[in-house]
């Protein structure tokens, strides 16, 4: 064997050794102080009015979907990934989306009632979705739907109030004869 073979069989190896543990090391350096926190099915999401941001009512931490992407708060720093399950990688605060930073602090109590939506279809219509303003016809929708409730049980209300109205009238007619 000659020289060059002989230093290419050695170094050759060390070189992709080398390469792999430094790699190793960036992957384990990213995720340093992230607690796991892993789904044992894909997550149901509730759409946040107004943001297209969808949280997962199931998790017991913050993590909402916007965009095709994850993201995660944790001690002060913003985490992002294209999985729902990792891998995190560390964001700046600047790159996390508005509509992100500016939700209601208390979003997860006040949207918990909202319908669930599977992940599935998050997936593969939040693009579409977003492009053709789906959530906000139905968010008028629904509000029309809840207005014409609301007037309905006004009505009937009324409608009570006005019979016991002319009940106690008569009930003051027969007492006075």
């Amino acid at each position: 064997m000659s020289r060059k073979a002989l230093i290419l069989f050695i170094v050759l190896p060390l070189l992709l050794i080398t390469a792999g543990i430094s790699k190793a090391g960036v992957n384990v350096d990213v995720n340093i102080g992230l607690p796991v926190f892993t789904f044992p099915e894909p997550p149901e999401l509730v759409v946040i009015p107004n943001t297209y941001v969808y949280y997962a009512p199931g998790a017991d931490l913050d993590i909402v979907f916007y965009h095709g992407y994850w993201y995660r708060p944790h001690n002060g720093y913003w985490y992002r990934s294209s999985n729902y399950n990792g891998p995190w990688r560390h964001l700046g605060t600047n790159r996390v989306p508005r509509h992100i930073i500016n939700l209601p602090p208390d979003y997860r109590s006040i949207y918990h009632d909202h319908p669930r939506i599977p992940y599935r279809n998050v997936h593969s219509n939040w693009n579409r979705w977003e492009r053709e303003k789906f959530w906000n016809k139905r968010q008028w929708k629904h509000e029309q739907n809840e207005w014409r409730q609301e007037r309905r049980e006004d009505r009937r209300e009324h409608r009570q109030d006005m019979r016991e109205r002319r009940h106690d009238r008569r009930e003051e007619r027969r007492e006075h004869r």
